[in-house]
């Protein structure tokens, strides 16, 4: 400005005059990057306006360049990156799955829900500003590395997308952990009209949920943090939400000791990483007295699903284990963690995979067989899982006086026969669905209360109505093999033709289903009856072979036959 006496003052143009009020100071936003400005302070009040304070520059920064890390490889690997190598002024996305083999260095860095980062031992990462590790409904990004070959300039900020919503009250439900120090459970607290939320601790000796906003929970918590690898129920208002967590990331090793077992055994435990966790595989897991499987809370499904050796516990997820004695214990490694980026769980094992589901609500219930030879024909606290029932109709293995959701056998022969229990929810209408099958194995339903037998290798989806008071002991499992043991009831059915009739013969009254298809596959008949003795069908079809399938509640019988026409 320029004074032309005591009372009289202009003021020059280029200075952009900005009342900030009655303040010592005052944060100055949307500035141009790479630009120069200059600053007076001015004093005004209903009197007039002072003369200039003496006058300052500041010149605002460029912008770091940015830098994005796609495909698979070294950080040093320059045409993974599409702006060249990161500086210590670059920030740097990585869309894929990149490995730190020499000392690097960048600005930012943002793993995105495709990207993975690995430091390797003994090298070094350094990252001068902030590290945000991304989650969405297609997974979430992942770091695996040992605190001493790393360092976090800034802050550590992990996202945990999370589906769902308050659509009722069996809805929305997830089990997290933190996978960051001293995470305050606060922060997880949301607040406002149509964010609400609940947050639960599961307490073993009374079999309780420990509810967060009720008095005592610290006190059961022994603090107001996330425990290190302990998983805690939670459910937001608000549908495909994203919680974060802030903090140093764990890396360490955990030990868990001497869990109490004096409720049913189950414990909510939790991974601590920010990397998905290898279950229970040979060379990082030690578990005394713990079950060689684990269970994880399905959102969707509203149900848990198991999860066998080797197979996948995301980040930040809780999971479930059971003990069977109060001296136990469990060690998993650091070496243990694993990159995927799947939102949920994956099976590390070969299995049959049956599901219960309800065709009005969507919830559904997972049922495993799997063969293992270490297993018995009995319950083995190591290889089978006790059931744990969810809101979804329940569908188990019956042994002995055991309920399982996992059921190992040494071996699956042809004829063996499995009892199936389902216990229905509020719903009406169910379907029993294959959903992965053991190779060479035929698999059949049996529905014991309406005698009907269905080849679910071949039709996957058998549809039934259930209603209250129903014998959970309604299902059996029976095995063949494929193209062989199709023939699993010819012990009580025999069949042939002459001429153009087809003899069927039962030593027992059974009802059945007959269906009779010509050789390229097309059905010329179809019909259910009582075989009690023999019965004959006449067939109006050219001459020719024909395959007759008689299905009972024993299982199937099939023939081939020749037809000799009239004609």
């Amino acid at each position: 400005s320029i004074s032309f006496g005591s009372s009289v003052q202009t003021y020059v143009s280029g200075y952009e005059n900005l009342n900030v009020g009655n303040v010592t100071s005052y944060n100055v936003t949307s500035l141009t990057t790479g630009t120069t400005y200059f600053y007076v302070v001015r004093a005004t009040n209903a009197s007039g306006t002072s003369g200039n304070s003496n006058e300052i520059s500041v010149a605002t920064l460029a912008s770091p360049a940015t830098s994005t890390f796609t495909g698979t490889g070294d950080w040093t690997n320059a045409p993974n990156w599409n702006n060249g190598l990161p500086t210590g002024t670059t920030d740097v996305i990585i869309n894929g799955n990149v490995t730190v083999d020499d000392v690097v260095e960048c600005n930012n860095m943002t793993i995105s829900s495709t990207g993975a980062v690995t430091v390797g031992a003994g090298q070094g990462l350094f990252v001068n500003g902030n590290l945000l590790i991304e989650s969405n409904a297609t997974g979430t990004g992942s770091f695996i590395g040992a605190a001493a070959d790393y360092l976090i300039g800034g802050t550590t900020t992990i996202q945990r997308y999370l589906t769902g919503g308050w659509d009722g009250w069996d809805a929305g439900w997830h089990q997290l952990s933190s996978p960051v120090a001293a995470q305050p459970i606060a922060d997880f607290a949301t607040t406002g009209s149509g964010n609400d939320y609940d947050f639960y601790g599961w307490d073993e000796p009374t079999d309780t949920w420990m509810n967060y906003k009720a008095a005592g929970f610290s006190t059961w918590n022994s603090g107001t943090n996330f425990n290190e690898a302990q998983g805690y129920l939670v459910s937001y208002e608000a549908a495909n939400t994203t919680q974060t967590f802030t903090g140093v990331l764990n890396t360490d090793d955990v030990t868990i000791e001497n869990m109490s077992n004096d409720g049913n055994g189950w414990h909510l435990l939790g991974n601590p990483y920010a990397s998905a966790l290898v279950w229970n595989d040979d060379d990082n897991w030690i578990l005394d007295n713990v079950a060689g499987n684990a269970k994880i809370w399905h959102e969707t499904n509203k149900s848990y699903s198991d999860i066998a050796a080797n197979g996948i516990i995301p980040s930040a997820q809780g999971f479930m284990v059971q003990v069977n004695n109060s001296s136990n214990s469990l060690l998993f490694l650091e070496t243990a963690r694993t990159h995927s980026a799947t939102p949920f769980y994956k099976s590390g094992t070969e299995q049959l995979l049956l599901v219960a589901a309800e065709t009005e609500g969507g919830s559904a219930q997972e049922s495993k067989i799997m063969v293992n030879p270490m297993a018995t024909e009995g319950f083995d606290f190591d290889y089978d899982s006790r059931f744990l029932a969810g809101y979804a109709p329940m569908l188990y293995s019956v042994v002995g006086d055991e309920l399982l959701s996992t059921n190992s056998l040494p071996e699956l022969a042809s004829g063996k026969v499995i009892p199936l229990g389902f216990v229905k929810n509020s719903a009406t209408n169910f379907t029993i669905e294959l959903k992965e099958s053991i190779p060479a194995h035929a698999v059949y339903l049996t529905d014991k209360k309406t005698d009907i037998v269905t080849n679910l290798t071949e039709s996957p989806v058998y549809s039934f109505t259930s209603s209250e008071g129903d014998d959970p002991n309604r299902f059996e499992l029976k095995f063949g093999a494929v193209g062989i043991d199709d023939n699993i009831a010819t012990e009580q059915i025999s069949i042939y033709s002459h001429g153009r009739l087809v003899y069927i013969s039962s030593t027992k009254s059974a009802n059945a289903l007959i269906s009779i298809y010509n050789i390229t596959g097309q059905q010329v008949y179809a019909n259910t009856m009582v075989i009690d003795g023999q019965k004959q069908i006449a067939l109006n079809t050219p001459t020719g072979w024909y395959i007759v399938k008689v299905r009972t509640q024993q299982g199937v019988a099939t023939q081939k036959v020749f037809i000799k026409s009239n004609q």
